[in-house]
């Protein structure tokens, strides 16, 4: 996988802020660790930054653990849509869609 359709290989999680019960999260510590230790050259990834929250199902250190780090980054994922005021230029961002089927 070419780490350039990953922004700069920088994966980040969003801490999610519209719903205030919103605890889900894109990737769980296990997910970041497989991708982070699977290699840059076969994942694409070569860190992941985690938005701190008080509130995600699995807790900061957790993710601390397997070797993620609170900072910038390419793409940006979540569960919901970033308030506006939290959306960054020149990032990309990846969020779960509620698709209703008939």
């Amino acid at each position: 996988m070419d780490s350039n359709k990953l922004g700069n290989g920088v994966v980040g999680i969003l801490a999610e802020t519209v719903n205030k019960w919103e605890r889900r999260t894109p990737l769980t510590p296990s997910h970041c660790a497989r991708l982070l230790h699977g290699g840059k050259d076969r994942t694409g990834v070569s860190r992941i930054f985690v938005q701190p929250s008080a509130k995600r199902i699995h807790h900061d250190a957790l993710y601390e653990d397997v070797g993620c780090e609170i900072s910038d980054c390419g793409l940006i994922l979540g569960i919901k849509q970033p308030e506006v005021e939290m959306i960054l230029p020149e990032r990309a961002y990846a969020f779960f869609s509620h698709t209703h089927k008939s």
